[in-house]
């Protein structure tokens, strides 16, 4: 039986964002105000005093536990001293978050300000993980993504939505090396393991680096072995990440070449955690992963040093 990293319950106290739920595109107006203020270098009762409103509402604002209006978009831009090209994409952000789906059918709909992987992956509690083609933005070095990189095409969808910066990458690790913030549960294929990337270093400190974070008693690494069919009914790579927060429920990011999809309906999200599930049953042991994983690192040092006595 693998002993699998248990999801951190939610608390059960009462508090003042019960009952309110906050979906991606509203934690990323959220997100942009409070960067406004950070860049403005006002303090919370300064703005919230410039505004004429309490300070409550404008740490609720920035902490997603609220549901901001354009008016409220408009007014912090105007005291934060935000350009108008700045401030569009997120009053336009407001409004989509009230109903993204009919906002999203609005002929000629306006850009929205963003997020991406990295921002909520540092946001996250819990991350569980199916790696199909590379290994994951989490635990990727950064000469292993780089390599990454000169394999897929550069557009401009994969840009925004597979943006996993060195900020993201820190913080991270920081959650990952502290039990209490995140616990990371990675599936991943054996062929993966075996495939190199770049060069033998790159993919010799990369195996390394799974290694030596699987000693945390909080991430589990578990491989699928090449025989098992439930991988064969997976296309790409996922991931389903939760949060501590009430307010903020579990979403599914999935990865295609062409960019990727953010689900945060339940029943759009069902299958996927589904087929988490199927894998970690049909997954070998975390113990007996971690030795694939060294026998890859292994077999890439054996044949490098061959390669080199032939020469």
């Amino acid at each position: 039986m693998t002993d699998r990293p248990e999801r951190r319950p939610r608390s059960s106290k009462k508090g003042p964002y019960d009952g309110f739920k906050s979906n991606l595109q509203h934690r990323a107006v959220s997100r942009a105000l409070a960067a406004w203020r950070e860049e403005s270098g006002l303090s919370l009762k300064e703005a919230s005093d410039a505004a004429k409103w309490s300070s409550a509402k404008t740490s609720m604002m920035q902490n997603a536990a609220v549901v901001i209006s354009e008016y409220d978009v408009a007014t912090l831009a105007i005291i934060y001293g935000v350009a108008d090209e700045r401030r569009a994409s997120v009053f336009h952000g407001a409004q989509r978050a009230r109903n993204p789906q009919a906002f999203d059918r609005l002929p000629g709909a306006p850009p929205c300000v963003g997020w991406d992987y990295g921002q909520l992956a540092a946001e996250a509690s819990t991350l569980r993980i199916v790696a199909i083609d590379a290994l994951p933005h989490v635990v990727r070095t950064p000469d292993y993504a780089s390599a990454l990189r000169g394999y897929q095409a550069d557009t401009a969808s994969m840009r925004l939505h597979h943006n996993y910066g060195d900020e993201s990458r820190r913080h991270i690790e920081h959650n990952l090396h502290q039990e209490a913030s995140l616990t990371l549960h990675i599936i991943a294929s054996h062929a993966l393991l075996r495939r190199k990337v770049g060069s033998t270093p790159v993919t010799t400190d990369q195996l390394m680096t799974i290694i030596q974070l699987t000693s945390l008693p909080n991430v589990l690494f578990q491989v699928v072995p090449d025989s098992a069919g439930e991988l064969a009914t997976v296309a790409n790579s996922f991931s389903i990440m939760g949060f501590r927060e009430d307010r903020f429920d579990d979403v599914v990011y999935v990865e295609n070449h062409h960019g990727a999809t953010w689900l945060e309906a339940e029943d759009t999200r069902e299958p996927y955690v589904q087929t988490f599930t199927n894998l970690s049953n049909g997954a070998l042991p975390d113990t007996d992963s971690t030795e694939l994983a060294a026998e890859a690192l292994q077999a890439l040092i054996s044949d490098s040093t061959d390669m080199l006595h032939e020469e």
